[in-house]
């Protein structure tokens, strides 16, 4: 097998000389440090390099200064000696199982592993398999030494101090949405299997049911409704499958378009078999998030065009939202397309404590991909939550693996992608098990969902411009 170019480029660092010598290393816990903290830990006396993750911070330098400086709250692991160029991450998703857990060091929000890099070449590359439904993004990353891979959002506010004030009119329009009532609909798209393998036309199929049923979510909101058709492949077959579009047209700029997406297509942990896929966070969850987005922003009366979706063939590739993608390019529309959110499992509690989301972005493979763009769109949703849902804790990242905002940021579209913290290292992911009862155990859900959905909702009312006021008009 052909090396990929990731892993081309992997094993071409293995390959070359290294001056670096190892140092010991240390993950600390900075879930409650301050920005200033944090950058104190990366500057200490000791540190020879850092890599900032998320909720840890990992210090590479001499292990006894290292061990005597970090506070006993932090809780420090030690990992021993390593090299930066002795780290990968690894970006799961599609169905990827997790790395070999000799390799493991930790799961990281984002869908990342923190891997170490195995030293035999041969077991790196049949490691590093490409899967074609990844359509470029990059799954294995090397990592350099003093990078931030995972930033917690609260942390960059500390720094800048200068946010967006708090609107009462979107304040008004976060709190349409109701946790429970998404969760409701999560049960209900999760009592039918939404395999893509199922017929999309006989009326007793699951994926017809569900369908029909998102059409009528849509069309009592009062949008404009379609179900486009696309082109796939099952099992080495053709097949055409649909997704559910649901318009609502703005007052003011009709065309100026926000997508607001997600898969209700499911699976288990045999991709081709059909039944048996309640795929309740996968993704039940999201598609229900696009549902109830949908209701708490329609009365508002957007100025921009705002199109609620919901597609089949995520899980064999991606095949729904790139055939959108590929019908707007094909038909001029895709400049219209001013930005797009992807909620993909949403509803997963952790129990590690609070309720957190990572918000993802990436440069888009398209030369037209503004990455500045993508993150000021990240950053963007980061305030909307804490503005809106102090709640919720968020976590930022540069991943474009694996789902549907992936198609749009390979055509230079700014596009983000909301999903649950701990992303697929949730026990259920992709088996018959993944019903809501089970994305439910701590009992938080219904709570966590809503929250997500606030967060998209706030953030897409801001963008769309909302008047919410029922006498508002074109004159006024």
């Amino acid at each position: 097998m052909r090396p990929s170019p990731a892993l081309a480029a992997l094993l071409l660092a293995a390959s070359a000389t290294n001056v670096q010598a190892a140092a010991e290393t240390l993950l600390l816990d900075i879930r409650s440090a301050s920005h200033s903290q944090v950058e104190a830990y990366k500057k200490a006396e000791g540190v020879d390099w850092w890599i900032e993750l998320g909720d840890e911070l990992l210090l590479a330098g001499d292990g006894e200064t290292l061990r005597a400086q970090s506070p006993a709250h932090r809780r420090a692991r030690a990992l021993g000696p390593l090299r930066a160029e002795d780290l990968v991450l690894h970006a799961r998703g599609c169905g990827d199982g997790p790395a070999p857990e000799d390799l493991r060091i930790t799961a990281l929000d984002g869908s990342y592993e923190l891997l170490r890099r195995p030293a035999d070449p041969a077991r790196q590359q049949a490691l590093a398999s490409r899967h074609p439904e990844h359509l470029g993004a990059a799954e294995w990353i090397a990592l350099q030494p003093n990078s931030v891979i995972l930033r917690q959002h609260r942390l960059d506010r500390e720094a800048v101090r200068a946010v967006r004030a708090v609107d009462p009119v979107i304040e008004a329009i976060v709190a349409r949405v109701d946790g429970q009532r998404w969760f409701d609909t999560v049960s209900q798209l999760a009592s039918w299997d939404r395999s893509s393998y199922n017929s999309s036309t006989d009326t007793s199929s699951g994926l017809y049911l569900s369908r029909q049923w998102i059409r009528t979510q849509f069309e009592a909101l009062g949008l404009q409704v379609s179900e486009p058709t696309f082109s796939m492949t099952l099992g080495g077959n053709p097949a055409e499958r649909h997704n559910v579009a649901g318009r609502l047209t703005g007052w003011k700029y009709p065309d100026q378009w926000l997508l607001v997406g997600a898969h209700y297509d499911s699976r288990q942990q045999t991709s081709n078999i059909a039944t048996q896929t309640p795929g309740a966070d996968d993704n039940a969850s999201g598609c229900a998030g696009v549902i109830e987005t949908a209701r708490a922003l329609v009365p508002a009366r957007p100025e921009k065009t705002l199109i609620f979706l919901c597609y089949a063939g995520e899980e064999q590739g991606l095949w729904g939202s790139t055939g959108h993608a590929s019908e707007l390019a094909a038909s001029g529309d895709l400049a219209k397309v001013q930005a797009m959110a992807n909620m993909d499992m949403i509803g997963w509690d952790n129990g590690a404590g609070g309720f957190g989301v990572t918000i993802t972005t990436a440069q888009g493979t398209n030369p037209g991909g503004d990455l500045a763009a993508n993150i000021a769109l990240r950053d963007r949703f980061g305030d909307a939550a804490a503005n809106y849902v102090p709640a919720l804790s968020v976590v930022k990242a540069s991943n474009a693996c694996c789902s549907d905002q992936q198609p749009y940021l390979n055509r230079g579209v700014r596009a983000v992608h909301s999903i649950h913290r701990g992303g697929v290292s949730y026990p259920h992911y992709h088996k018959t098990t993944d019903t809501p009862a089970n994305m439910n155990s701590t009992g938080n859900s219904p709570t966590l969902g809503g929250h997500i959905v606030r967060m998209n909702v706030a953030a897409l009312a801001e963008l769309a411009g909302v008047t919410d006021r029922i006498f508002a008009t074109p004159f006024d």
